[in-house]
């Protein structure tokens, strides 16, 4: 499995185009905007150059396929617990300040619509598991650039 990977989003605050691509030991952050229908403007610079592969889930498939196991409720629960999460919300998705695992719980749930993170396994919110696993892409997408 190639080692090379990368993740584009879009996004309706600025830039409104952002992502990190990695090509073997160069990182490359992406930002851009669209001009039309047709047209995008995108801007990449090259973040680091390692002598060797940095280590993280994304590397190891197998890694990856434990994270996706486990399951949005489980995954959440996880991401509450980090303090570079409450970071994330707080600098990327307008949180107040997030000082602990319940404050992040709190402002997860309103971020993807639901009373309680047992609903993201639960038939019919399809609609805020869908949102969970784009706030989760962006956080690992935001936290690779802050490691870079």
């Amino acid at each position: 499995m190639s080692k090379d990977r990368g993740v584009l989003l879009f996004d309706d605050k600025e830039p409104k185009i952002h992502g990190y691509l990695i090509l073997g030991n160069d990182h490359y952050q992406i930002v851009g905007e669209k001009v039309s229908d047709i047209r995008t403007n995108l801007y990449v610079r090259k973040v680091v150059e390692t002598e060797a592969p940095q280590q993280d889930m994304f590397d190891d498939h197998q890694a990856s396929d434990k994270w996706r196991d486990l399951g949005p409720v489980r995954q959440a629960g996880m991401r509450c617990k980090e303090p570079v999460f409450w970071a994330y919300l707080s600098e990327e998705q307008g949180a107040p300040k997030i000082a602990d695992e319940e404050a992040a719980a709190v402002f997860l749930r309103k971020l993807c619509g639901v009373a309680s993170r047992a609903e993201l396994g639960k038939p019919g919110h399809h609609n805020a598991r869908v949102l969970w696993h784009q706030i989760d892409t962006a956080y690992q997408a935001w936290k690779a650039w802050q490691n870079a």
